[in-house]
């Protein structure tokens, strides 16, 4: 079965296909899909508290401090996190654009009294 898999390249295929910018948005949108869907359902207290004691304990016995700050390290020396800290600026950007009655909106609910009025029509 082993040979099989390594025959097909499933991970070689996968990265390829997923490397196409239509496959990484479809990609993208159902894993948001379903990530809201599991949010949705881990409201439930019982649901949540399992999760505390079980994966989150367990991951705060872990020490992974020093591998990510080593990763880190390469990521900054490089200068990788430009690529990211501009791929985040776009996508914040194209969020607030196709968004912009409800940016305002939020700004002008939560502005504080003393703040300048802006119009949300």
């Amino acid at each position: 079965m082993r040979d099989r898999l390594a025959r097909v390249e499933v991970s070689s295929r996968l990265g390829a296909w997923l490397g196409q910018e239509a496959n990484a948005d479809r990609v993208t949108a159902e894993l948001a899909t379903a990530a809201r869907g599991v949010v949705t359902v881990l409201r439930d207290d019982a649901v949540q508290e399992i999760i505390e004691q079980v994966l989150v304990r367990r991951l705060m016995e872990r020490k992974v401090g020093p591998p990510l700050g080593t990763v880190l390290e390469g990521v900054l020396a490089d200068g990788a996190h430009h690529r990211l800290v501009d791929l985040v600026c776009d996508r914040a950007y194209d969020w607030v654009s196709a968004n912009h009655d409800t940016v305002l909106r939020i700004v002008h609910d939560r502005a504080p009294a003393w703040s300048p009025r802006f119009s949300t029509t």
